[in-house]
């Protein structure tokens, strides 16, 4: 079983206020935590507001994975497990009209820094940490006249794997144990420990392939918890 206990808030590093703060004041309540890319406005990150009780659950089998074995054959990458007996709380994030179109959540697990990338079949995703592991999430846009460089590991799909030399950054989030943050995660993001030694990161993670940040932003102010 895993809890969810009330947490703090983390900080975020945002620029510009002037314009944070006119386009706060127009799309969302002042105190909300976010992030803006001034070059096309597109949002990357804010904070959920109003803690949502505790959360329990059983952990299942693992569900999927993106990562490879390192020189001693130990899997490192990012392991995603199917949940079950999941307390209902955590669906109270979204209207009920909505939620079909999500996922069921998955337990995710990542126990290496992450490079940039996009994730594969997903573009918006609910992130409530249970151990975050003092990392920090950070995201990028794409350099200008410049080429893109990028991969994929075998199983993914739609999202890639970018090169740090064709990416600027846009900002990052730290996220302390018990936050819930929602991502835009078909934006270039990567993860990277601030501890000399990388402890193991644990999230739910509730994702959604047919609605864009902006869309589940709304949601979230119509259920209040932005």
């Amino acid at each position: 079983m895993a809890q969810w206990i009330n947490g703090k808030i983390a900080s975020v590093n945002i620029g510009r206020k002037k314009l944070e703060s006119s386009l706060a004041h127009h799309f969302y309540n002042i105190d909300t935590v976010r992030h803006i890319n001034y070059h096309n406005c597109i949002m990357c990150f804010a904070k959920i507001k109003n803690p949502i009780g505790e959360c329990t659950f059983i952990e299942g089998e693992v569900y999927k994975e993106y990562g490879r074995p390192n020189d001693d054959g130990i899997f490192k990458g990012l392991r995603y497990s199917k949940m079950y007996d999941i307390s209902e709380n955590i669906y109270d994030l979204i209207p009920i009209r909505y939620r079909s179109k999500f996922y069921p959540p998955l337990l995710m697990r990542i126990n290496s820094n992450v490079p940039p990338h996009t994730d594969s079949g997903v573009i918006t995703s609910i992130n409530w940490y249970l151990s975050p592991s003092k990392c920090a999430t950070t995201f990028y846009s794409f350099k200008t006249n410049q080429n893109v460089i990028s991969h994929k590991i075998e199983n993914q799909t739609n999202g890639s794997i970018f090169d740090k030399s064709c990416l600027d950054i846009i900002g990052h989030f730290v996220a302390e144990p018990n936050d819930i943050w929602l991502l835009n995660v078909g934006q270039p993001h990567g993860v990277e420990s601030l501890l000399p030694k990388l402890e193991i990161r644990t999230a739910i993670v509730w994702q959604t392939n047919e609605f864009s940040f902006n869309d589940v932003v709304d949601m979230l102010i119509e259920t209040g918890h932005l």
